[in-house]
């Protein structure tokens, strides 16, 4: 029994096998036919041979069914969603967006994929670095390479609860559409923030290796060195770190603000200042305002000059 089961399997993985380069062979006839078709003037039928190679691209997928007509919410079955987001090269052909979206090291691509939980590529035309070999691989006809005859797009695609999906998806291209947008500065400030990064990490080399017990050892043989009859170079200024820098500060401001204190708690003597006293004198009727609404005028003040 064991032997006629394996042997009914075999039969279903060469049957499977055989569809599969069937279904090779005829999307390679399709892009044969798609390269020389001009999309100006067959632009029906290039559209029907585009959808027909669509097609059999989601049949050679492995894994769940794309989503369907009918969208099953009750069973919460997985499906998968694709999407394909034109890059706008024909309105900014200048501006770099494939080293936007990547990012440095791919860490923007990665952090998108991390964020939205979907998976994300780059495809199409001007996807890959090298001009001459993706003109190879477009003439080769492979299916694997049949989207380097598409537009440059980025495609998203997720597996997931309908519900759950769909919001992967939307959540993605708010993210996506801001790498979108050209910013024609934004690789200055990529440059300025990555110079900045390196010179943190620089600090925080130095200031382990301050605090690091292998400093003093490493200070008292050049203590050694230096002190020696013979050396006569000129010994380096250690690099201060950041506690160091701190102390120092910390030690200026006491200073200052002692200082501060100080200057306060002088004593006033009175040959130092002259006091002025100011005493009032009653209006008198002269001075008086008649056509005033109160009836009195302000009064006169008079300052004495007192000295001690």
């Amino acid at each position: 029994m064991t032997g006629f089961r394996e042997k009914e399997v075999e039969d279903v993985n060469d049957k499977s096998a055989q569809q599969e380069e069937k279904l090779n062979e005829y999307l390679r006839q399709l892009l044969s036919e798609k390269a020389v078709i001009s999309e100006k003037q067959c632009p029906f039928a290039f559209r029907f041979i585009d959808e027909e190679i669509s097609r059999i691209q989601q049949k050679l997928i492995k894994g769940p069914p794309r989503d369907t007509r009918y969208i099953d919410v009750y069973h919460e079955k997985p499906v998968k969603i694709s999407v394909k987001v034109l890059v706008p090269v024909k309105e900014h052909p200048r501006f770099n967006f494939i080293g936007k979206l990547l990012g440095q090291k791919g860490n923007n691509l990665k952090q998108l994929q991390e964020e939205t939980m979907c998976y994300m590529n780059i495809c199409g035309r001007g996807s890959m670095r090298d001009r001459e070999k993706e003109e190879e691989l477009r003439q080769s006809l492979e299916p694997k390479y049949a989207h380097l005859t598409e537009d440059l797009h980025v495609e998203i695609h997720t597996i997931a609860p309908p519900a759950e999906a769909h919001t992967r998806i939307a959540q993605a291209l708010i993210q996506v559409r801001k790498y979108l947008v050209p910013e024609y500065n934004v690789e200055q400030t990529e440059r300025f923030f990555q110079s900045k990064k390196s010179i943190l990490v620089k600090l925080e080399e130095e200031e382990d290796w301050m605090d690091s017990p292998k400093r003093s050892m490493y200070k008292e043989e050049t203590d050694v060195v230096r002190k020696g009859p013979l050396s006569r170079a000129r010994p380096r200024s250690p690099i201060t770190s950041k506690s160091s820098v701190m102390s120092i500060l910390n030690k200026a401001r006491i200073a200052m603000e002692e200082s501060h204190n100080i200057e306060h708690r002088r004593t006033v003597h009175s040959h130092d200042y002259e006091e002025y006293e100011e005493n009032y004198r009653p209006p008198s009727k002269k001075f008086m305002d008649r056509s005033s609404p109160y009836g009195k005028s302000a009064p006169d003040v008079c300052y004495t000059k007192r000295k001690y």
